[in-house]
């Protein structure tokens, strides 16, 4: 898992970083990000990136989580070894719904009230990159920018999930900045975990 990892990094960052610089920032991530949650790559980017690839940042930290959260073919074996060897619990989609729903809410609620129109606006600009079909795809364009509720017939895979809060966070720190884009995702889940009944657990979509 820890070369199929380092793979998906290292292809995810060679359109962006020069041979020596990808070489610099995988050591960087080996010494001190491998065990780290996906949400740490906000710090590791600020490892390498110059002041000259700031306006690319956002680019970079995006396809850092696509790469993350895509499975290689080694990744792909380690899961299935992992599924003969341990139970997989699994959770209802609607659970999942539920508790996504309400984090990305929560992480709206806890931003400052001066700059949530324009979060929602840069969650709208990443919108067209979601991997989800298009009916998704408008309904949540329509929670984000009209603020409706979603439906009642919404339906959403979770991996979809997932990309939708990785892109709520990555306007979270073009906004705040990456140490409070930290500090209000942490509040959201500690909220959400301390509040909700559903079975499904809110860290799986991070």
């Amino acid at each position: 898992m820890f070369m199929a990892k380092k793979m998906a990094i290292a292809n995810a960052l060679s359109p962006y970083l020069s041979s020596e610089t990808l070489d610099h920032a995988l050591n960087i991530w080996e010494m001190k990000y491998a065990n780290q949650p996906t949400f740490a790559m906000q710090r590791f980017i600020s490892e390498f990136l110059d002041g000259s690839m700031a306006g690319q940042r956002s680019r970079i930290l995006q396809a850092l989580f696509l790469a993350l959260h895509n499975t290689t073919p080694g990744a792909e074996e380690e899961k299935k070894a992992a599924v003969i060897a341990e139970p997989v619990t699994v959770y209802s989609n609607m659970s999942a719904l539920r508790v996504f729903s309400e984090l990305v809410e929560r992480i709206l609620a806890l931003s400052p009230q001066n700059q949530e129109t324009r979060l929602r606006l840069g969650i709208l600009d990443q919108l067209g990159r979601l991997k989800t079909d298009e009916p998704t795809r408008r309904d949540l364009y329509a929670w984000m920018s009209q603020r409706y509720p979603l439906p009642a017939q919404f339906r959403m895979s979770q991996p979809a999930m997932r990309q939708f809060v990785n892109q709520v966070y990555v306007a979270l720190c073009e906004q705040l900045g990456p140490v409070k884009a930290d500090s209000v995702l942490h509040e959201a889940v500690v909220r959400v975990e301390q509040s909700s009944r559903e079975e499904f657990p809110v860290r799986d979509l991070l």
